[in-house]
């Protein structure tokens, strides 16, 4: 591929990305239960932060996955993944909008590919991805306490392994892998502090994108 449509690809993914995070943040803030909530979301600052975060993101998604449906999935991971990490850090909330409303887009990409590229390897890797990291964090909601894991942490790990486990099922464990220890650091960092709560949202989807990028 020559440099030109490199370029090219990775401007259009930036403005696309920029434009659709500010759409999401826009969707979060509408979403938001408290007055503090949407005060944060509405500031220019977090617009302008998500959208480059997500621009450069994405461009590097098509850059390392290629330009392809495989990456698109990713990207739209990364496109949501400010709004939900702005309301899992100030409301511990992951609306079902953002989660399981991603659900049936990823799905299609996923059935898509599969129907172009002949094989239906890519949807079955994608549900092996859903069992496996939706699986794991729904039987650790089940085990764990009261107030440890929520519905919306699990809704998000089974999109998260839909994502990768569509990229590689391995790289669904390896998301998995990098989140809880993601959050775990998160935890010791914060263990003397017994008030507050460990948002997860921002861990699983850390993982998500560092193992997609390795």
């Amino acid at each position: 591929m020559s440099s030109s449509p490199v370029w090219l690809i990775l401007a259009a993914g930036a403005a696309t990305a920029g434009l659709a995070v500010s759409v999401q943040m826009l969707a979060a803030w509408r979403l938001a239960r408290t007055p503090r909530t949407r005060r944060v979301l509405a500031r220019r600052a977090t617009y302008a932060a998500g959208g480059l975060a997500a621009g450069v993101l994405a461009a590097d998604v098509v850059w390392r996955v290629g330009a392809h449906l495989d990456a698109l999935a990713v990207g739209w991971l990364v496109v949501i993944t400010p709004a939900l990490v702005g309301l899992d850090v100030l409301e511990r909330r992951l609306p079902d909008p953002l989660t399981l409303g991603s659900y049936p887009l990823v799905a299609v990409v996923v059935a898509v590919e599969a129907v172009t590229g002949g094989t239906v390897r890519p949807v079955m890797d994608a549900a092996i991805g859903l069992l496996l990291v939706g699986g794991f964090y729904l039987a650790v909601a089940l085990a764990a306490p009261r107030g440890g894991l929520g519905a919306g942490d699990v809704k998000l790990a089974g999109l998260v392994g839909m994502v990768t486990g569509s990229l590689r099922p391995s790289d669904a464990i390896i998301a998995t892998i990098i989140g809880l220890a993601i959050a775990g650091a998160t935890a010791i960092a914060y263990f003397r502090n017994t008030r507050i709560q460990i948002a997860m949202g921002p861990a699983i989807l850390s993982g998500a994108i560092v193992a997609a990028f390795i």
